[in-house]
Formats: structure tokens, C-alpha cells, sequence
């Protein structure tokens, strides 16, 4: 959730995102202006990463809600007629990172055609990311 007040973990509501979609940067009512994704590497012998991953899971994305910091988020991948899947989208969800010591996020903003170069775009201000680790 989003649209609540931050309080402590694991208190309620808590607050996972802060995020919008300005009107001019809007590509409509309904369509995603935020994709979120995520990929896990698990950890060589000497401790560092390896270089072969999960591939990209897709958490969720943003879509305008027509309120700029009210999106309204949507869990997995957007719909093709909205946007493209990114082509090197290996599925969706947390699942695929289990057990992985090391987590890479990648976010993608989808802008409207004509944006102005000091136009705002859509933003993630803040993500709170709760995990919990058995070492």
C-alpha cells in the first residue's frame, strides 16, 4: 500500500510506496506510467555475486489514477495493449529471488509522447522494501 501514514514496521498502515503520475507526463487515465521489476544473484563461494541471475520478474507497475500522487499499483506485469512486455521479462513476482544474497531493482517509466524536455515525469519518491534473511 501507498496512501497511508508511515509508522514503524510492522505497524498499520504501511506505507511501501510514495509515488505519481503528473497530468503532463500522463499517457491516460488507466495506463502505467511505472513498471517495477527485480532480480536476485546468489552468492559465490568468496562471497561476491554471481553473474548469472534470476532474469527480471516484474513486482508490479503504477497506472494513473487520474490523482498525480495516487496511482493506482497493480501487482505482475501491464496488460500488452497498455505496453509492451520488456523483452528480456523473465515473469513475475518475489518467488524466483528466494534464497538469492544478492537483489538488483529496475524501475521504467513510460512517458507521453511530446513530453517537454522540463516537463515532470512520473517518480518513485520513496520505496520501502521489508525483507526478512536467515543467515
Amino acid at each position: 500500500t501507498y496512501a497511508g501514514t508511515p509508522v514503524p514496521a510492522p505497524g498499520t498502515p504501511r506505507v511501501d510506496f510514495l509515488a505519481g503520475i503528473p497530468l503532463i507526463s500522463s499517457r491516460g487515465v488507466g495506463k502505467t506510467g511505472i513498471l517495477l521489476e527485480v532480480q536476485g544473484f546468489p552468492a559465490l563461494p568468496d562471497g561476491t555475486a554471481s553473474a548469472v541471475g534470476t532474469g527480471w520478474r516484474a513486482i508490479g507497475h503504477f497506472k494513473d489514477s487520474g490523482a498525480e500522487t495516487f496511482p493506482t499499483w497493480t501487482a505482475g506485469l501491464p496488460l500488452p495493449a497498455d505496453v509492451a512486455t520488456p523483452p528480456d521479462s523473465a515473469g513475475v513476482g518475489f518467488a524466483a529471488i528466494d534464497g538469492k544474497q544478492f537483489v538488483q531493482f529496475r524501475i521504467t517509466f513510460y512517458l507521453r509522447s511530446g513530453m517537454g524536455p522540463f516537463d515532470p515525469g512520473p517518480y518513485l519518491d520513496r520505496w520501502d522494501f521489508y525483507f526478512s534473511y536467515d543467515q
